[in-house]
């Protein structure tokens, strides 16, 4: 196992102290145990940065491979840059504070990408859980082939979240763009598709803490804003107006579910 690569599992936290205990054991849970976590308080106000410092030296729950940033708040793209300076892994992978890994999510990507030497990148399967932690259904990431298909489908082909990518890539990005605080994911997914070939490997490697619906509904308004500047970004001409159109009739589909099924 000495032999395995090893992964940097960036965790931002921006007031998670209810949940992020759960992230942290279930990633000191995994059946792969070569990875260092490296948990950044994003300038949180609650009792964030004490949960995290359970896992440090002195700790009640100590473990060597886990260390804390702790930083004014700047967002998330802000937060991963600074973890991301810190890492010493050659994969990366990301894991939200309020989301959990079932135990072999390191092993299967990790393997993925040690059978696809061409790839820069995997992706997989998640389970959608509510505020409590109950599984409700599970979501399966597609293969793609277009940036078209990438950011500006009605069902995002990719969770982001399940994304490990190899740090040369992140390298080759340089710093992430902290004024996408919304559409985070959506974002590092394109640059990590500019640079390279993203494999798609099937199974369940994150539940997913999904909100409740009116947070929903105002969290896929703020990322339409970052959606469009990802068209921006990434198309010319006609493409450009194109894809601004769909990613508009994209999100008012969204919201307008969101609504139809509230009143259920």
């Amino acid at each position: 196992m000495d032999q395995e690569p090893l992964v940097s599992v960036l965790i931002p936290a921006y007031n998670m102290a209810d949940t992020l205990g759960q992230a942290v054991e279930s990633l000191l849970a995994q059946d792969y145990p070569r990875f260092e976590a490296i948990i950044i308080d994003d300038g949180s106000t609650d009792q964030t940065a004490q949960v995290a410092r359970r896992y440090l030296p002195g700790g009640p729950h100590a473990d060597g491979r886990v260390s804390l940033i702790s930083q004014a708040n700047g967002g998330k793209p802000a937060a991963l840059n600074a973890g991301l300076a810190r890492a010493r892994g050659q994969l990366v992978a990301i894991l939200d504070a309020d989301d959990t890994w079932p135990p072999a999510s390191l092993s299967l990507r990790v393997s993925a990408l040690l059978a696809r030497p061409d790839a820069v990148a995997v992706y997989a399967d998640a389970n959608y859980m509510d505020f409590a932690g109950n599984v409700y259904r599970t979501r399966r990431s597609r293969p793609f082939r277009t940036m078209g298909q990438l950011i500006a489908s009605v069902i995002c082909p990719v969770i982001g979240a399940s994304l490990m990518a190899r740090m040369a890539v992140l390298r080759d990005i340089g710093p992430l763009d902290p004024s996408f605080t919304r559409s985070d994911d959506a974002y590092l997914n394109a640059e990590v598709f500019r640079r390279g070939k993203m494999i798609h490997q099937p199974g369940v490697v994150l539940n997913y803490r999904n909100y409740p619906r009116p947070e929903n509904i105002r969290l896929r308004l703020l990322s339409w804003r970052c959606d469009l500047r990802l068209a921006r970004r990434h198309f010319r001409g006609p493409a450009r107006w194109y894809y601004l159109a769909k990613l508009t009739l994209v999100m008012l589909l969204k919201v307008g579910y969101e609504l139809v099924t509230a009143k259920k």
